[in-house]
């Protein structure tokens, strides 16, 4: 394992996904295990104080990710002992270790707000990285030309695309082509068996492609399950995808050609079926989190839907978009 250069300093409770998503960015640019970040590298049992100053003096530079939430907790733990964004600043700032604040999509400093012993926070300048209106590649390219002049942090560019772990992409392509000849049969059936006296009806692209799917609904209904299944093959699921909602990153790997497991860091994991009959919509279950209903669109890169927190019993509606 190479020595961590970049130590991420953050909120929990603020912006979770975001920084799942840039210390897997930043990896792809200066290479694997160079990032700290103290939810996926503090070991269990670990005294967090000597973790957090070990990995501190082998960092070329720490980044302070402020969200929109990090002002609000800020003052909520301000006297709590236990207080790891303000240990991790101020041992940065004796050990000289260099500090690069990022405000995440508008996150700011409250202007009244008591940093206490690192007031010296405000006199950073503050680098502002977003994903909205598409922003997010080019803010982390500006990131990542201040995190290169950084003494000892060598970029190595951008690792190749992973391979697709999973087998079952391409059964869901030969689906595809399936049911795409079934679809065409079909309508040329239909369109060849309805007489001369029909010809206004059948400039009408609604009326047989109505007819056509409540036809293929019945004789599914009619069927067997294993009928329906072979005629509804679920789209391809597996890879990343980040919620527009809140930044959260979600990583979706296929089990089998209907269910698929979900990982999610720092947030938790869980598992997604497809729901038989409905090719394009599924149900998922996150352990001690919750479940939730979503549909997949037709260009395979949106997913939208609800989820409820089983602690509250709240029911959110999200949309995720896949990440390329």
């Amino acid at each position: 394992m190479s020595e961590k250069r970049i130590f991420i300093s953050y909120r929990r409770d603020d912006v979770p996904g975001y920084v799942a998503r840039l210390e897997d960015d930043l990896e792809k640019e200066f290479g694997e295990h160079t990032v700290f970040r103290d939810v996926e590298d503090i070991a269990g049992g670990t005294e967090w104080k000597e973790a957090i100053d070990s990995n501190l003096k082998s960092s070329t530079v720490l980044v302070l990710v402020i969200g929109q939430h990090w002002s609000r907790i800020w003052k909520e733990r301000q006297d709590d002992p236990v207080n790891h964004v303000a240990l991790e600043l101020q041992r940065a700032h004796e050990l000289g270790v260099p500090i690069i604040p990022i405000t995440m999509n508008g996150g700011t400093l409250d202007p009244g707000l008591d940093l206490g012993d690192v007031a010296w926070l405000r006199g950073k300048q503050m680098y502002d990285i977003s994903d909205r209106q598409g922003r997010w590649q080019h803010d982390l390219r500006g990131l990542v030309a201040l995190l290169e002049r950084m003494p000892g942090l060598n970029r190595r560019g951008p690792l190749p695309p992973e391979p697709i772990k999973s087998k079952a992409w391409p059964w869901f392509i030969l689906a595809g082509l399936v049911m795409g000849v079934i679809v065409f049969g079909l309508m040329s059936g239909r369109n060849a068996s309805q007489d001369a006296g029909d010809q206004d009806h059948r400039a009408d692209d609604s009326e047989p492609v109505n007819e056509i799917l409540v036809s293929e609904d019945k004789q599914v209904a009619g069927g067997t399950a294993a009928q329906a299944d072979r005629e509804y093959s679920s789209p391809p699921i597996a890879g990343k995808w980040v919620s527009v909602n809140d930044g959260t990153l979600y990583v979706v790997e296929s089990i089998d050609s209907q269910r698929f497991y979900i990982s999610s860091p720092g947030y938790g994991n869980g598992e997604g079926e497809f729901i038989p009959g409905m090719p394009r919509k599924f149900r998922i279950t996150m352990e001690g989190v919750g479940y939730g209903e979503y549909s997949l669109s037709n260009t395979n890169d949106k997913v939208m839907g609800w989820f409820v927190e089983s602690d509250s019993g709240d029911k959110v509606y999200e949309t995720l978009t896949r990440l390329k």
